[in-house]
């Protein structure tokens, strides 16, 4: 029943009705998942969007739309936000593009216990394509993942653990993630590196 409800739940925030009923007037839909400052929202799994350049938020919307996000039906987030995406017009998506680029980068608040010197050890093995100070990798496709939610990368590299997400053979770069959850060996470095990753500075150019 409890599952029920969420997904229940969260196909009518992700309705594009609802989005429409509920967008403040001039401001992208986007802003109704992941807060008036893109900071994210934990209840829907709602990443940070602030920190997060338009190529990257470009390729996720065509991996929604080609179906390398948003197919597996129990991940209710990324089922919803597929949804979004296959609803957005081409002019809806460079208002929302263009809005998120203004925006500066929100912090975000730790909400999981770990070792974030234990973080940063083991992001050394990830900072080849994400940067040494996570800031991202365009010409690699690595997303910046300095300050985003804790709770959020946990969930995405547990999605990618599971084989959620990345197990598309079309998807190079979830394919190239896959792969690197082996340099992860149990839950605690996931929390771990979270933490650290949440606790980054963060910038935007």
């Amino acid at each position: 029943m409890k599952l029920l409800l969420l997904i229940l739940l969260t196909t009518s925030l992700y309705s594009p009705l609802t989005l429409a009923a509920n967008t403040p007037s001039g401001l992208p839909n986007c802003v109704v998942c992941h807060g008036s400052g893109l900071q994210g929202n934990i209840v829907i799994q709602a990443p940070n969007l602030s920190i997060l350049p338009a190529w990257y938020i470009t390729a996720q919307l065509q991996a929604y739309l080609h179906h390398w996000r948003g197919a597996d039906v129990s991940l209710t987030d990324a089922k919803g936000m597929r949804a979004v995406a296959l609803a957005l017009t081409d002019k809806e998506r460079q208002q929302a593009l263009k809005y998120i680029g203004a925006m500066a980068p929100q912090s975000s608040q730790p909400n999981i216990g770990g070792d974030t010197s234990h973080g940063k050890q083991l992001f050394t093995r990830c900072s080849a394509c994400h940067g040494d100070m996570a800031q991202g990798n365009e010409a690699l496709k690595a997303p910046p993942l300095a300050g985003q939610n804790d709770w959020y990368i946990v969930s995405q590299l547990k999605a990618y653990q599971a084989k959620h997400r990345g197990y598309v053979k079309e998807d190079s770069n979830g394919n190239i993630m896959l792969s690197s959850m082996d340099l992860l060996d149990n839950e605690q470095d996931i929390l771990d590196v979270a933490l650290y990753l949440n606790s980054i500075k963060i910038s935007k150019d």
